[in-house]
């Protein structure tokens, strides 16, 4: 089977199934549905026999280097031999609903048991498999089907069809498990054309004669097309990307509502355009409308706050200099107003440590930073973890490698991925903070020192999500599930893991290092998968190295008061933390536990700990 190029919906559905999201695809017939799920999934559900069959022979294609398991479940055929394979606990099984659902009626539980740990359910053809009522109806047998598998909240389910039926649509409005809403992934009979520079200009006006003909209603365009355009019937422009400088910006929408007609323009902005929409504010004299809709979170508005105050201490800051300069430019004064020029914004009521000018700077600013800043404005100070991980490697001129969990937790890879030892790392941030390309940077290090030494080592860096959008316990779980995939699937084995952290890193190790002991019993819906060792439960990690671990939420404590004025976290981020990651309250911690707050246990708690040997850097 040769594909050199997925089809819409497979580059639309493939990705957010390998995310772990449910998804539901509209496309033609012929347009490579079967492979959007046949690539990324583990099981499947046909409507018809000869259905069945075609997507059995095109699994039996793309997973044959993987020497994977497929049972073929159709009417027809003789059962006994149908069970005895499904008892055998195949990794796929395609089936119609009626034949599955008779196994299901009929065998024994032997035959039926691997059904209920499924963690994919594909409906092809869904709209004929839930059609309601009349003769011939499959959707008995579907409910039947699904009864024995998991429910939704623990399983992945996608339908694909060829049409929205309103029975398909309908599940969209369907209450649903937290954090999973479908994906709708559909085809329709848009004609596009496309003006980009890379084409030559017979081409270009080739295709922008065909839009003006509306031959085409969209046109995709670089900015070649900003300027001289005159379509008078263009009703909406969408800037994909913010325009660098505002008057390429007017240049751009000033493609729509021409000679006295109505348009629109809309404009994408991320985090680190706001500085960019300002310019443009200023440059045309007017606001751009925030689009705001229920159930979104916009900070858009706190944002600018924000860098509004960041620019007029950067002015105040540069006339300081320049006055300086006229006064003679001494050293001393120069020092003054560049120490005002990066902590003009950060002036807080913090005490000056001892140290240096640039350490006096830094803390100062950080201090203020995480006071004034909620959580989720906190993830804005840094680009997203992976995003950091890849302008890393980038810097070091290697290649980006990450894996992808079953549940879309991703994983970075610093070194050799074959390596016989894996150092897993948990990062710091109070759990609100992304990685900066900084911890990527010493990681680095570290594994080129061991490497140096003649140790065959490698890094797994957890890209865990951040809170408050995701709480305590599921940075655990994706935790335990990393050290589950280094134990069974790259089948290292504990004696050459090493756990290590920082700060809040160094909690979620610490963690991890009790729930090996003591299976974490749940919270908020989240389960903890058990860590098995093996060796009869005798087998232990390496080691585990604690950074300035987080080991308490006490910030009343007497080692606290008396080194809060020298910590970098001052006692209001600290509570706005420890509050974001548990999802209540501080000083109030009705959900703090020996897993997330170490120094709490007893010691005997510990006893048995499956470690050989732990470092703490304080």
């Amino acid at each position: 089977m040769a594909i050199k190029r997925p089809t819409g919906i497979q580059k639309g559905c493939i990705p957010e199934i390998l995310k772990g999201r449910d998804c539901i695809g509209g496309s033609r017939t012929g347009s490579g549905k079967t492979v959007a799920f046949a690539v990324p999934i583990l099981q499947k559900w046909a409507e018809d026999p000869e259905l069945a069959l075609q997507i059995y022979e095109q699994f039996k294609a793309i997973s044959s280097p993987q020497s994977l398991k497929a049972v073929l479940i159709t009417g027809g055929s003789d059962m006994r031999p149908q069970a005895t394979a499904l008892a055998q606990r195949p990794h796929l099984v395609i089936a119609t609903p009626g034949r599955l659902a008779d196994h299901i009626r009929t065998s024994g539980e032997d035959t039926i048991c691997a059904l209920r740990r499924v963690k994919m359910v594909v409906l092809d053809e869904a709209d004929r498999l839930l059609a309601s009522g009349g003769v011939g109806s499959m959707l008995p047998d579907v409910e039947e089907c699904l009864s024995i598998v998991p429910p939704p909240a623990k399983r992945q389910t996608l339908l694909f069809t060829a049409t929205m039926t309103p029975e398909v649509r309908a599940l969209k409005e369907l209450p649903r498990a937290p954090g999973k809403p479908p994906v709708f992934v559909c085809e329709v009979d848009l004609q596009a054309l496309a003006i980009p520079a890379s084409l030559n200009q017979i081409q270009r006006t080739d295709n922008l004669g065909r839009f003006r003909a509306s031959a085409a209603r969209i046109l995709v365009a670089t900015d070649v097309a900003a300027r001289g355009l005159d379509i008078p019937e263009v009703d909406l422009v969408i800037n994909y990307d913010i325009s660098r400088d505002p008057d390429d910006y007017i240049h751009r929408v000033g493609r729509t509502a021409r000679a006295g007609r109505k348009g629109k323009s809309v404009t994408f902005v991320g985090q680190r355009d706001v500085q960019l929409v300002q310019a443009i504010e200023a440059r045309v004299g007017r606001q751009m409308e925030a689009w705001e809709e229920e159930g979104v979170n916009l900070e858009t508005r706190v944002i600018r706050e924000a860098l509004k105050l960041v620019g007029e201490k950067k002015r105040e800051a540069l006339l300081e200099i320049e006055e300086g300069r006229e006064v003679g430019g001494k050293r001393k004064r120069v020092g003054n107003v560049i120490t005002s020029l990066f902590t003009a914004v950060y002036r807080g009521k913090d005490r000056k440590p001892s140290g240096g000018l640039y350490k006096y700077v830094m803390l100062t600013a950080v201090r203020t930073m995480t006071r004034r800043a909620s959580a989720r404005q906190q993830h804005y100070i840094s680009a997203p973890t992976d995003d950091n991980y890849i302008i890393a490697c980038k810097k070091r001129g290697v290649q980006p490698n990450s894996i992808t969990l079953e549940d879309g937790t991703r994983a970075n890879w610093i070194g050799d991925p074959t390596a016989e030892k894996v150092l897993i790392n948990f990062h710091g941030g109070g759990y609100t903070f992304p990685a900066a390309p900084e911890m990527f940077e010493f990681m680095f290090q570290i594994i080129s020192v061991l490497q140096s030494q003649g140790k065959n080592i490698a890094c797994l860096f957890l890209s865990y999500d951040l809170a408050p959008a995701r709480v305590y316990p599921r940075q655990l779980q994706q935790g335990a599930m990393l050290l589950n995939h280094v134990l069974h699937t790259l089948h290292i084995p504990p004696s050459n893991i090493l756990l290590t952290g920082d700060s809040a890193g160094g909690n979620l190790a610490v963690g991890l290092l009790a729930h090996i002991s003591h299976p974490h019993p749940g919270l908020h819906g989240v389960d903890v998968p058990k860590v098995e060792l093996g060796e009869g439960g005798n087998a232990k990690l390496k080691g585990v190295v604690l950074i300035s671990p987080w080991v308490s939420f006490n910030l009343d404590s007497e080692s606290w008061i008396r080194n809060e004025y020298k910590d970098c976290l001052c006692k209001k981020a600290g509570q706005q933390w420890s509050s974001a990651f548990l999802d209540h309250p501080q000083p109030l911690d009705p959900v703090s536990d020996y897993y997330n707050q170490a120094i709490t246990a007893p010691e005997s708690w510990w006893e048995g700990a499956a470690v050989e040997k732990v470092l703490i850097v304080a």
